[in-house]
């Protein structure tokens, strides 16, 4: 493009050629407007309009407005839009200027042909676009559709509800955890999120680097400490601090079935619970399902005489107790051995 470059122009300052007017009295003639300074107009023009995806029409004097329109503003087809709907195959009656629509498969009327294309009414005519990939809408709902491979999807829910944005496969060693999260963060923050698929237990003090910022403590949820054995193998979810990974759903928090009589809460407590039977001989050992990691902190013993006849009831005694046992013996007049059924719950971490 040139400024006009014919025969007659005049200053219109600092330099720029202008038009200036015929004055046939003073003797002035006016600007010639040459072809190719026309033809340079017309194709600058034309490009705009057709770079904006609209088709020529000399019937339509509007159609520059328009391009600039569409290039200045969402109608782009690469941005974000704001549509009425996706599913309306048949246009509107009485659209107000600016409504926006998706077309879908089957629109019909002033929309035929033009499935899967924008459609904006600006007031005396439809203006269609042609989406990019990558571009995305939002309906009047708060759903949000990004267009992938020429369809829409609701990408954001989706990539929410499989919750990938905070899944990572574990690497390092089983106290040197480390793992990448897609996309990266730029920095730790206080109540960021991680589930790790982890494939060997720690079996001490533990650290993760994520994505490489820095080797953080990884201890329980209420207290900075943590056992071998807490972070377990499989999917561990932590939370950091602000300045430790607080780990709040070890991938052992729960025992594999009621049948297995124990249970891990995501604080480090450990229930365990079982039947007995005592002997006349003396004291019986009863060995937990799986042992306490620091410390068995207390165990109960109930009678389970059915039914309840108060000259039936035992009183147990327990006593040697350690992380991974306890001894136990019945009595009905506290100096006398007798076998007894009786129920057991303990707990420790």
């Amino acid at each position: 493009m040139d400024r006009i470059n014919g025969a007659g122009t005049t200053d219109i300052g600092g330099g720029r050629r202008g038009f200036r007017d015929e004055n046939l009295g003073l003797g002035i003639e006016g600007t010639e407007v040459t072809a190719l300074w026309a033809n340079m107009l017309q194709e600058e023009i034309v490009k705009v309009i057709e770079d904006a995806g609209l088709v020529l029409n000399p019937a339509d004097w509007t159609q520059l407005s328009q391009a600039l329109a569409l290039k200045f503003s969402s109608r782009s087809g690469k941005g974000w839009i704001a549509v009425l709907s996706m599913t309306t195959t048949a246009p509107p009656g009485a659209p107000a200027s600016g409504d926006t629509y998706l077309l879908p498969t089957g629109s019909t009327g002033a929309w035929a042909g033009k499935d899967g294309m924008i459609a904006e009414w600006l007031g005396l005519s439809w203006s269609f676009t042609t989406p990019k990939n990558g571009h995305g809408i939002s309906l009047p709902d708060g759903r949000v559709f990004e267009r992938i491979g020429g369809a829409y999807v609701e990408k954001i829910a989706l990539d929410s509800q499989s919750s990938k944005w905070r899944y990572a496969v574990a690497g390092g060693t089983a106290n040197a955890l480390t793992a990448a999260l897609t996309p990266t963060p730029p920095t730790l923050t206080a109540g960021m999120k991680a589930r790790l698929l982890v494939a060997a237990a720690n079996t001490g003090a533990a650290t993760l680097n994520l994505n490489g910022l820095g080797a953080v403590s990884i201890y329980r949820p209420f207290d900075n400490s943590l056992s071998a054995g807490d972070i377990g193998i499989g999917i561990n979810e932590l939370i950091y601090d602000g300045t430790y990974w607080r780990l709040v759903a070890p991938a052992n928090v729960v025992s594999g079935s009621p049948a297995s009589r124990w249970t891990k809460f995501s604080n480090g407590l450990i229930i365990q619970w079982g039947g007995l039977g005592t002997s006349t001989g003396g004291p019986v050992t009863v060995t937990f399902p799986i042992a306490f990691p620091t410390a068995l902190t207390s165990v109960v013993v109930s009678d389970e005489s059915s039914p309840i006849v108060s000259s039936q009831m035992s009183i147990f005694g327990v006593g040697n107790k350690t992380t991974s046992s306890f001894q136990v013996s019945a009595t009905k007049d506290f100096s006398t051995a007798v076998a007894d059924s009786g129920l057991w719950i303990a707990m420790g971490y």
